[in-house]
C-alpha cells in the first residue's frame, strides 16, 4: 500500500532523502514512497522496535525519557510532553487513546519487539481532573491512574 507523505503530514529530518510528492497537490498514491510494514517510509527506515499497527506508527515504550522507576516510566504530563516533540527526526507524534492501546495489545504486534515492556502505558484519554487511562500491554486491562503515577509511554502518529 502506498501513501503520499505530504497527505499524511509526515515530516522527516533533512538528512533523510524521500521521493517528493508530485503534482503540487500531494500527488497520487501510485507515485509516492511506500509506507511499509517493515518499518520504512520511503527511503527512511524506522529504528528497531518501532511497530506499525492499526494504521499508526508506534514508538517503543521504553524511551530515553527518565522516570522515577527508570527509563520509560514517567508521569502523565512528562509522557504527553515527550509525545509532542520530534522523535528520531519525525514530528506529529501524540499519546495513543486507550482504544488504540487495547488494539495494540490485541494484535500482539509489540510482543517480543526490542524496546518494549508489556506493562501499563499511558493513554491520552482523561478520566477526570488529574486522571488518565493506562493500558496493560501484558494482559490488556484498561486501568485508571493518577497523573502523578508512573507508567510507560509510547507515542503514535
Amino acid at each position: 500500500m502506498k501513501f503520499c507523505l505530504k497527505a499524511l503530514g509526515l515530516t522527516v529530518a533533512t538528512a533523510v532523502v524521500l521521493t517528493a510528492c508530485g503534482g503540487g497537490d500531494g500527488g497520487t498514491a501510485s507515485d509516492q514512497p511506500t509506507v511499509g510494514v517493515d518499518g520504512t517510509i520511503g527511503d527512511y527506515v524506522l529504528p528497531a522496535g518501532y511497530v506499525i499497527q492499526g494504521g499508526l506508527t508506534w514508538t517503543p515504550n521504553i524511551t530515553t525519557v527518565g522516570g522515577w522507576y527508570g527509563a520509560g516510566r514517567v508521569d502523565w504530563n512528562m509522557a504527553n510532553t515527550y509525545c509532542t516533540t520530534a522523535i528520531n527526526g519525525l514530528t506529529g507524534w501524540r499519546l495513543p487513546t486507550q482504544f488504540e492501546l487495547k488494539s495494540l495489545y490485541s494484535s500482539g504486534a509489540a510482543a517480543g519487539q526490542p524496546g518494549w515492556t508489556l506493562d501499563y502505558t499511558w493513554s491520552s484519554a482523561s478520566v477526570g481532573a488529574g486522571f488518565h487511562y493506562d493500558v496493560s500491554l501484558n494482559i490488556g486491562i484498561v486501568g485508571t491512574s493518577n497523573d502523578a503515577s508512573y507508567s510507560y509511554v509510547s507515542c503514535v502518529r
